[in-house]
Formats: C-alpha cells, sequence, structure tokens
C-alpha cells in the first residue's frame, strides 16, 4: 500500500485574508459566520434596511451599507460573494453585473439554487425569485463567465474566472 496525497485548493488560496471581500444580500450572515473565525474581514452591502437589525448584522461585518448591487461601487473590493443572490436579480441586470464583475478582475463568487420559485415575506418585495428557472445547464448559458465549482440537483456554487 502505497500512499497517495492528493493536491488541495484552500479557500486562502482563492482569497487571501487580507483581500477586502464585499457579501452581497448577507441576509442571516451566514458567509461572515463562515469566515469571520478565518481571519478574513467582510464588508457588506443589504438592500432591505431592516434586515440589519433582524439578523444583527453589525456584529458580522466591519461595513454595512444599504443598497442595490447593481449600482453600488464596489471597486475597492477584491472578491464578491453573490450568495443567493443572483435569482432576484432580472436575467438582463444580473448578467450585466456578472459581466462587469469578470470586467472589473474582481473575484466572485456565486450560490444559487435551482428550479426554486420564492415570494416575498416580511412586506420585502427583493425576496422575490426573477429567476426561479436556474438549473445548471441554463447557468452555464447565461452566465458563460461562470464556471461550476459545486453542484447538485438543487444548488449549484459557480466562481467567475
Amino acid at each position: 500500500g502505497s500512499e497517495h496525497s492528493f493536491p488541495t485548493r484552500r479557500s486562502s488560496d482563492l482569497f487571501p485574508s487580507h483581500d477586502k471581500g464585499l457579501d452581497v444580500g448577507p441576509g442571516s450572515g451566514t458567509y461572515a459566520k463562515l469566515l469571520n473565525p478565518l481571519n478574513y474581514t467582510l464588508d457588506a452591502v443589504e438592500i432591505y434596511e431592516p434586515y440589519i437589525e433582524k439578523y444583527n448584522l453589525r456584529k458580522l461585518y466591519k461595513k454595512i451599507d444599504i443598497g442595490d448591487i447593481c449600482d453600488y461601487d464596489y471597486s475597492s473590493y477584491e472578491y464578491i460573494i453573490l450568495g443567493d443572490v443572483l435569482e432576484h436579480i432580472t436575467i438582463h441586470r444580473a448578467k450585466k453585473l456578472i459581466y462587469e464583475i469578470t470586467q472589473a478582475n474582481k473575484m466572485c463568487i456565486v450560490a444559487v439554487p435551482y428550479m426554486y420559485p420564492q415570494i416575498s415575506e416580511d412586506d420585502n418585495k427583493y425576496q422575490d425569485h426573477l429567476q426561479y428557472d436556474l438549473t445548471e445547464k441554463l447557468m452555464v448559458q447565461r452566465y458563460p463567465n461562470l464556471k461550476p465549482l459545486i453542484t447538485n440537483s438543487v444548488y449549484g456554487y459557480y466562481i467567475n474566472y
């Protein structure tokens, strides 16, 4: 029995912890909870202001702005996390956003649910899924700048490169 070693790719290879990251639509702060213990510091941009208090986001993020990522100046960030965001944006605006992030030479990670219709809760119209038809095949067609990292029948993680 010989030992085999397989190369591993650490998150720090993709996103060095000193790089400035932006979590878009942080929800309950999932990505901050995952990355803060690893010495990452994230800022956030949230479109629905009541969520900042509801999920106590000020404790999780260095800075939180209120706004729409499609109109936001993310130029000072090295990487952008769009976790459960793309499906809430029209196809045209989402394609433009991914293209612009890629053209700006920013690293971007995208997480999307597949075939998942959703309508607003908490009077938050931004919760509606405008792209509820997403599948792995459709993501590749719609967003040629994104490459799949991990996908299954219900969810996909993508990165631009």
